[in-house]
């Protein structure tokens, strides 16, 4: 096979996908009925990783069917691989709160909860033959997508400062003012609302709100990571397009705007178009992360012979140190999307691809042991600790197949759905 930074990515989510099946799936106590997803009762965050967990693996194993290049070796049988994606869809979607006849413990309409539904929705999208053939499975998703959309329009447009650069307005789950944001910028939240209504228009096109919701999904895209100088009522980039997140200047955070590529796939799988507008100011984050100083001894978060992204001195990433992947989807979004960013970018991002795809290699082939099973990117015995997130492993694969189904996009359409 010739070596490409597909067949790379390919290799990398293939033996993600044996984790997947092999440790991920079996340590949760799930058989081979759809499970039951449990979380700590009152816990948001024992909510967000079974629930959010879930629905990542799903679209990690769900995307190499989706390919046909389920065929590698490292990969688990068609069948074991589908079926496993299959109940898991099946379990998030059943076990929101608009799921008709859901029983037990449900989810949805929270500060995170678009998110998990949109990565649970592209799964659903890229399998939707393959993955939910039975119809009450179908409108499970299609409820849990229409009551998070709906939920997202509900919610205000969020900033980090606003126009005049005073402190912007936090809300709660329910959009109610609660605070201020000195320390955390809304970049993120406003990329996974729009993630969510994306996706619900894909699956939902003559759906009576699908217009609302697309109307919405711009204006959270294209203010996620609004410049002052853009003219919005609020931004939430620095000066300099850093990102100021969890009280640091954040370049994990920086990465986000990638997904705002979402649409990209949605809307070209479905033979939508798409307006660029969605990936504003990605070009201009990206450059920053090689050209802007994280602190005054003048870090860069890109530093050349430095396969880890860097920290501003004294203030490192809360986590972890190793996240290869993260970075890996932004260089690698920037690059197909080169031709139709509405803001150019001069770092060179296929370098930085091959960066930090080769660094998520490296992880992955460790010898395996306890702490490092086979097709795990993160060895948890590592000090300091690569990774501090519980769900990493799921994370890092559900980033790399995003970014893989991108460049799938490109390949099939070029960027012929996207209009400037």
């Amino acid at each position: 096979m010739i070596y490409t930074p597909a067949t790379n990515l390919d290799s990398l989510i293939a033996r993600s996908c044996r984790y997947i099946t092999d440790v991920w799936y079996p340590n949760r106590g799930y058989g081979q009925a759809v499970p039951a997803i449990t979380w700590t009762t009152g816990n948001a965050y024992s909510q967000e990783q079974a629930v959010r967990g879930a629905a990542m693996a799903a679209l990690t194993l769900a995307t190499p069917l989706f390919l046909g290049t389920s065929n590698l070796w490292e990969v688990p049988s068609f069948e074991v691989q589908r079926n496993a994606a299959a109940r898991l869809l099946a379990a998030v979607a059943r076990q929101h709160r608009a799921a008709p006849g859901r029983t037990g413990q449900y989810w949805g309409g929270t500060w995170q909860s678009p998110l998990w539904a949109s990565w649970a929705g592209l799964a659903a999208l890229i399998g939707w033959h393959d993955l939910i053939p039975y119809s009450n499975e179908r409108n499970n998703v299609l409820a849990m997508l229409e009551s998070e959309a709906d939920y997202v329009l509900g919610l205000p447009v969020e900033y980090w400062r606003r126009a005049d650069g005073s402190v912007g307005q936090k809300y709660d789950n329910n959009g109610t003012p609660i605070g201020t944001r000195e320390t955390d910028t809304a970049a993120e939240e406003s990329q996974w609302r729009a993630q969510c209504l994306f996706t619900a228009v894909a699956l939902m096109p003559d759906h009576p709100r699908a217009g609302d919701w697309e109307a919405r999904a711009y204006a959270l895209a294209y203010t996620s990571y609004a410049h002052a100088d853009n003219g919005y009522p609020g931004y939430n980039v620095r000066d300099d397009y850093l990102v100021v997140n969890h009280g640091r200047v954040h370049p994990d955070y920086s990465t986000a705007v990638a997904m705002n590529a979402w649409p990209f796939v949605t809307h070209s799988l479905t033979g939508k178009l798409v307006t660029s507008s969605a990936f504003w100011n990605a070009g201009s984050v990206y450059d920053a992360l090689s050209y802007a100083d994280l602190d005054s001894a003048g870090t860069r978060a890109y530093t050349q012979g430095k396969p880890t992204a860097q920290f501003p001195v004294g203030t490192p990433s809360d986590w972890g140190w190793r996240r290869p992947h993260a970075y890996a989807v932004f260089d690698g979004v920037v690059s197909v999307l080169k031709d139709v960013l509405p803001q150019g970018f001069s770092a060179d991002s296929e370098y930085w691809l091959a960066v930090h795809l080769a660094e998520a290699g490296d992880m992955q082939f460790r010898p395996t042991s306890s702490t490092h099973p086979y097709g795990a990117f993160v060895n948890s015995a590592a000090n300091p600790k690569e990774a501090t997130y519980p769900e990493e492993e799921v994370y890092a694969s559900s980033q790399l197949c995003f970014l893989r189904l991108v460049q799938e996009v490109s390949y099939r359409y070029g960027t012929k759905f996207v209009t400037l």
